[in-house]
């Protein structure tokens, strides 16, 4: 988290405050996730949408980036474990903008977004 705070205080010549700032998300606004340990999308829960969403306004998560694109939204979230270990949560509108997220930086496949407009998979 060190990293990604000084990246927005050097890069942006802002405040912390600023920079985390730059981007907005609400529970409504993401629906799953990547899961990095059983590497596949998941659905997140009401109440872990509620628990992130009150992390991020406490300070304990940061917004470090947001993708748009035709798929839907990518939230790239930040946070530092108790034993100062960060971590990165990957948070998307959609089960298709997670799947596009999977096949695109995890399995490194040469897709575009719009592939995954309409796929009648949808969790």
């Amino acid at each position: 988290m060190k990293k990604v705070v000084l990246s927005c205080m050097i890069g942006l010549g802002l405040s912390v405050a600023a920079c985390a700032a730059d981007y907005e998300m609400r529970a409504g606004d993401i629906k799953n996730f990547y899961n990095f340990k059983d590497k596949k999308c998941d659905t997140l829960a009401f109440n872990e949408k509620a628990d992130i969403i009150k992390d991020i306004r406490n300070g304990k998560l940061i917004i470090d980036n947001k993708y748009a694109n035709d798929a839907g939204e990518t939230y790239v979230v930040v946070g530092e474990w108790e034993n100062g270990k960060e971590f990165e949560m990957i948070l998307t509108s959609n089960y298709n903008e997670c799947r596009f997220y999977e096949d695109l930086v995890i399995k490194k496949m040469d897709v575009k977004a719009a592939a995954y407009m309409d796929k009648s998979v949808k969790k």
